[in-house]
């Protein structure tokens, strides 16, 4: 049995933010019923590359074929409700009584005018535990603010650290970052929550802020300001009290290796994995204040040596002497790598484009482990199940909303 079986999720999330909380869930074994409307499903699934665009065969067929929907939805079951008609709510309404969390992402304007905001829902399942993530929190001045991941960055102060030391401006992440960490902070709530309702059998309303969500992980450049007086600014791959820090080129083609030396014990490490080298004698590099100050000097050395060897055999000598370091891998390396995909990968069949790789939750319970348990629902596939069978919709009625655009 799974840790989360006996739970049933609503999920209204959309994007990466919206959807990913329910993907934790459901790999725990929670049933978790994925909301669209056939006029505005998941912006996850447009855009499929032009290879998957070649194997659909209509229109709706598209709406199938991205990747990225079928990787954040997998193990989901789909259905399709307007929740913008008098009938889509009622049915929205039903399936709450029966279930256990409610996901949403919408920003805090949208759901009170269909009366699915919490005061409205909390009628229908008092027990219910909903979470509404949104950029900047359902009160104060920034929320009706609208945005995606790389805004989220830019509100939270990650923009401006990013970038080489002779940058001229913020630069930009380029992944979901702020997404995917404001996702796992919403899964986190919802188990706590779930916690709390099994001690005393009530349930509450989970205000989550996507811009709070990343910026409360600054801790270090925030206390570096408040008690310093210092503005971090653009620091590359260098770490600003620990050298030598960062990637240095290897034998091959565009081929590096990560090395974080943070204390004297690592730097005699370095040192043994190098032979001694006599530069590592040098008054300049004798203790961690020293290397720092002196990273130029010390960083070409090291360059030197690394440039000798591929990034496995630079990384597996330091490795033998208790240095953190590790190869620089691509997103293709890494979906080759047998020790990640042992750990981390999962071969899920779709109906679509057939088996695709998805990952899977990075840790693991003995008794009860995490599983991907099948691929992201076609939109609707699973209205019969949800409207027929779980809350006892009759066939003709079914087909009668469907005709309306209700489902």
């Amino acid at each position: 049995m799974l840790p989360l079986e006996r739970y049933r999720v609503i999920d209204l999330g959309t994007a990466f933010a919206g959807s990913m909380p329910g993907q934790y869930l459901a790999d725990l074994g929670a049933q978790v019923i994925k909301v669209e409307a056939r006029t505005r499903p998941d912006g996850l699934r447009y855009g499929p590359g032009p290879v998957l665009k070649s194997k659909a065969k209509s229109r709706e067929d598209l709406l199938e074929l991205n990747p990225n929907f079928h990787a954040i939805n997998r193990g989901k079951q789909g259905i399709t409700a307007d929740i913008t008609s008098r009938d889509g709510v009622r049915l929205i309404k039903e399936l709450v009584r029966v279930s256990d969390v409610w996901i949403d992402n919408f920003t805090p304007d949208v759901l009170p005018k269909h009366g699915l905001d919490y005061r409205g829902l909390r009628q229908v399942n008092p027990t219910l535990v909903m979470v509404s993530l949104s950029v900047a929190g359902q009160e104060g001045p920034l929320r009706d603010t609208r945005a995606y991941a790389n805004t989220i960055t830019a509100l939270s102060g990650i923009s401006p650290l990013l970038g080489y030391e002779d940058t001229t401006h913020p630069e930009d992440l380029h992944i979901a970052y702020g997404d995917t960490n404001a996702a796992i902070f919403c899964a986190l709530a919802v188990l706590t929550a779930l916690f709390h309702r099994r001690k005393t059998g009530r349930g509450q309303f989970i205000d989550l802020s996507a811009w709070e969500s990343t910026a409360c992980l600054l801790g270090e450049p925030m206390l570096e300001h408040q008690l310093l007086g210092i503005v971090p600014g653009h620091q590359g791959s260098r770490h600003p009290y620990a050298a030598p820090h960062g990637n240095y080129p290897c034998q091959g083609d565009d081929a590096w290796v990560c090395i974080a030396v943070t204390t004297d014990e690592e730097w005699q490490g370095l040192c043994r994995a190098m032979g001694r080298p006599a530069w590592a004698q040098d008054p300049r590099f004798a203790d961690g204040y020293a290397r720092t100050k002196n990273r130029a000097a010390l960083d070409s050395p090291v360059a030197e040596w690394t440039r000798q060897r591929t990034p496995q055999e630079a990384s597996a000598l330091l490795q033998r002497e208790g240095v953190p370091a590790a190869p620089v891998l691509t997103v293709r390396d890494r979906a080759t790598d047998p020790a990640l995909r042992q750990r981390y990968i999962n071969d899920v069949e779709h109906p679509m484009f057939g088996m695709a790789p998805v990952y899977a939750l990075p840790w693991r319970l003995k008794r009860t482990p995490p599983q991907v348990r099948g691929p992201a629902p076609l939109l609707g596939q699973h209205n019969a199940d949800v409207f027929g069978e779980l809350l006892g919709l009759p066939p003709g009625d079914m087909q009668a909303l469907i005709k309306q655009g209700v489902l």
